[in-house]
């Protein structure tokens, strides 16, 4: 962990991370949905995992103990994370957008 960034972005830039990942990587999966479906797609996603925390059975605890059980599915439920995975999301969403407003506001070459 970067210790010597503020305690604030070591709490919260993973979460958000994560959601952004997740938002980029369904957006090259599903290339050719418009971005505000991938947005929705993703938020579901996420909150859905998030929500899955909640749910303690032995089973998917074991999972939860794997490297990717626990990136994949986290710990326990954090009404923050979902602050993250919104304003991740976001990032992605808004990245998007203002890539498509610089490419067309680009003349073409001939």
């Amino acid at each position: 962990m970067a210790t010597h960034w503020p305690g604030f972005l070591r709490t919260y830039v993973g979460d958000t991370l994560w959601a952004l990942a997740l938002f980029l990587t369904l957006g090259l999966i599903f290339a050719r949905i418009p971005t505000a479906m991938i947005t929705i797609l993703a938020l579901a996603t996420a909150y859905g995992i998030e929500l899955s925390q909640l749910y303690q059975a032995p089973w998917i605890n074991r999972l939860r103990d794997t490297a990717f059980g626990a990136l994949i599915l986290g710990f326990g439920f954090k009404w923050t994370d979902l602050l993250c995975y919104t304003a991740g999301v976001t990032l992605g969403a808004a990245g998007e957008r203002a890539s498509e407003t610089l490419s067309t506001a680009r003349p073409e070459k001939k």
